[in-house]
């Protein structure tokens, strides 16, 4: 069977060269889900997370009946920035080449694909659920003495929901995001101070 053998033979030589560059199973990295900030050029980071936390608090605010002040909005608003900046990375080849945009795909709850033209950050995750469930729980800290009427963990399901929905305008899956040749060549870079 020459197929099969040559099959075998494929497999060995992409075993081997994860080996070699470091991607074995215990690498943490191995584990990490890679998904896609697609961001407009327009758009700075500090811009999505202030147009995020903008429309889950709308979400909120319309859910819990206006129980929830204006001047809690900045804290709950540093809560959300705070879990981004544990997550978001950035890297200077990001965007530079055909592949970082050609193999990707909205999720699947999404309508609407996310800017495809626009800067990329990377946030590299356990599970996105693990990830909505963060921001649904730092999120919560700051309003939780406000919500009376409301229990927490219907509080918590809102924000959970409202995130998905919000995210879902911004994230893209892409199957050779870091592990593309041009990717061995991109250095980090700080999200935060710069435009990707």
């Amino acid at each position: 069977m020459p197929g099969l053998s040559l099959c075998l033979r494929s497999i060995r030589r992409v075993v081997g060269a994860a080996m070699a560059i470091g991607l074995q199973a215990d690498n943490p990295r191995w584990s990490m889900v890679r998904y896609q900030l697609r961001v407009s050029r327009l758009m700075s980071l500090e811009d999505v997370v202030e147009d995020i936390t903008s429309k889950v608090w709308f979400v909120a605010r319309h859910r819990f009946d206006s129980e929830l002040p204006l001047r809690a909005y900045r804290t709950f608003r540093k809560r959300i920035r705070e879990v981004f900046a544990q997550h978001v990375k950035a890297f200077s080849m990001c965007g530079q080449s055909n592949v970082c945009s050609d193999s990707s795909f909205k999720l699947p709850w999404v309508h609407q694909t996310p800017d495809l033209e626009g800067s990329i950050y990377i946030l590299e995750l356990s599970t996105l659920d693990q990830f909505v469930e963060e921001l649904a729980e730092r999120s919560l800290e700051p309003l939780a003495r406000f919500l009376t009427n409301a229990s927490m963990e219907d509080a918590r399901s809102t924000l959970r929901l409202a995130f998905l929905s919000v995210l879902g305008e911004f994230l893209c899956r892409n199957a050779y995001c870091g592990t593309a040749q041009i990717c061995r060549f991109s250095a980090p870079v700080n999200p935060w101070l710069t435009h990707p």
